[in-house]
């Protein structure tokens, strides 16, 4: 009888594990992990790391105590398993919370850092097996907003706690991120008497980016509906003003530079 109920508990458990864990030559393109983790200051200052795979390769997530200036939260290191665990970038995050998501829409799940009103994205290269830090992302970050597929263009929109607003007009290349472009709502705040405040001079700012840094001021949009602009039209209607730009290369066309979107 003891011999019969000992079997019975061996094979529950190794049926337990086996769903918890998963051979490391299963392809799989979304991250799996090899135990129960909950992203989050807990269970990091508890001294547990993140491990997990996509495809059969190995990532972790540790927790680190150098402090980032950014942020003011403790860092986590991002590492990769190739017969030894190599750091591939270290980053910050609210809460230390991050998710996984397929941002460029290829079939891989990529690497999301929450960042209060925005996000810092790792796009995951399957060709190299890791993650390639790609930018900042707005929060509408699950939805990519194209303008141009055959070119690669994309923009997406920022709204702050008040009124106003920006969106940027981007491309990615070799999964890194370059902004292109920027459209903002301005306006100055006229104070009264009390608590009331006028806004004047309202106009939208487009400015052109260079290398992803540099900007100049093109034109200003004055006289519209400036809480409803489109924005996608614009961008439709303007990106040659845009792209291409100083950042482009004289290959910069060839498809094999571009993070792959699947349509």
């Amino acid at each position: 009888m003891r011999i019969l109920l000992l079997t019975a508990i061996l094979c529950s458990l190794k049926v337990v594990l086996f769903a918890q864990t998963r051979p490391y030559d299963t392809p799989i393109n979304t991250v799996s992990r090899t135990s129960g983790f909950t992203p989050g200051r807990l269970d990091f200052i508890a001294g547990r790391g993140d491990t997990f795979f996509i495809g059969n390769t190995r990532f972790r997530i540790l927790y680190s105590k150098k402090i980032s200036l950014e942020m003011q939260e403790p860092t986590l290191l991002l590492e990769r398993y190739n017969k030894k665990w190599e750091i591939i970038d270290d980053f910050s995050s609210t809460g230390l919370n991050y998710e996984f998501r397929d941002v460029n829409k290829d079939g891989y799940d990529d690497l999301l850092a929450d960042h209060r009103w925005q996000y810092l994205v790792y796009l995951f290269n399957p060709q190299k097996r890791t993650f390639i830090r790609c930018g900042y992302f707005s929060e509408g970050y699950d939805t990519l907003r194209v303008i141009s597929a055959n070119e690669n263009i994309y923009f997406d929109n920022w709204r702050n706690k008040f009124d106003n607003w920006r969106s940027y007009l981007y491309t990615i290349k070799n999964y890194v991120r370059y902004n292109l472009g920027i459209i903002e709502y301005k306006y100055t705040l006229t104070y009264g008497k009390g608590d009331t405040s006028t806004v004047t001079k309202e106009y939208i700012s487009v400015r052109k980016i260079f290398n992803d840094t540099s900007q100049k001021e093109i034109s200003q949009i004055k006289n519209v509906d400036f809480k409803n602009f489109d924005i996608q039209n614009f961008w439709q209607r303007e990106k040659n003003k845009f792209y291409p730009n100083a950042l482009m290369a004289p290959n910069y066309s060839k498809s094999e530079m571009y993070s792959p979107i699947m349509r």
